[in-house]
């Protein structure tokens, strides 16, 4: 979490390793460095991995806090991001794979980086702080994350006369690009596969979406459990 802007970024890593998060943490940086915005310190848990970064980053400072101290800030945030995808993977007509985890905690950040704080002297969203234009409504909160939509192919233009070729694929809504676009990240039911795309139609979730993405979880159903309790300590 950038301070300054109260700005959330989040990355996903396979392991708890000193490369992996090097690598997730260079790519905050460079994200941050892109609007002009240089960090100067990063405040870690005292976990060694962290700290071993020490050192690796020119200019900038890791100042691991001590053994049973908390980030405030952080843990506040991290706790309510894990409320939001709570609730939001309880109210899916549908379980959600374990795979698909990360997709949420990417939802929530966005949602989260939409709301103006008390702690920002402008009282301007995050978003708005970090890259100086206003969000779309429309495009931004039209949708939610688990929704059916028909999105549109764009690859269906150049064989425009060909009646075998689909104008639309069978889409589920992950989280919104936060490009100008407005466009979305989807998940294709029939390909299996990411895509974004800056124009769709939102239908009613039927039975067949349900079914695709119950057999997609299979056994790997995620449990709120999973995702700690609402008073757990966390960590970041």
């Amino acid at each position: 979490m950038s301070k300054l802007l109260g700005l959330l970024l989040v990355k996903h890593v396979n392991l708890l390793g000193v490369e992996e998060l090097g690598t997730a943490l260079q790519q905050h940086i460079n994200t941050l460095r892109s609007r002009r915005f240089e960090p100067r310190v990063v405040y870690v848990d005292p976990h060694k991995t962290l700290v071993s970064l020490q050192g690796r980053y020119s200019g900038i400072e890791i100042d691991p806090a001590g053994a049973g101290d908390h980030l405030n800030d952080i843990d506040t945030k991290i706790r309510r991001l894990k409320e939001l995808m709570r609730s939001v993977i309880a109210g899916l007509p549908y379980p959600l794979a374990k795979e698909q985890v990360k997709d949420s905690a990417v939802y929530a950040v966005s949602r989260s980086n939409l709301k103006a704080s008390i702690g920002l002297e402008s009282m301007v969203c995050p978003r708005v702080c970090f890259t100086g234009y206003k969000w779309d409504y429309k495009t931004e909160l039209c949708l939610a994350f688990g929704d059916y939509v028909e999105a549109y192919d764009p690859k269906s233009k150049d064989r425009s006369n060909d009646v075998m070729v689909a104008r639309s694929e069978l889409c589920v809504a992950l989280y919104p690009s936060a490009n100008r676009n407005g466009s979305w990240i989807f998940y294709n039911l029939t390909s299996k596969s990411y895509v974004r795309r800056s124009q769709w139609r939102k239908s009613p979730t039927m039975q067949y979406v349900i079914d695709a993405m119950r057999s997609l979880a299979g056994e790997r159903v995620v449990e709120l459990i999973d995702l700690g309790g609402a008073d757990a300590e966390d960590t970041n």
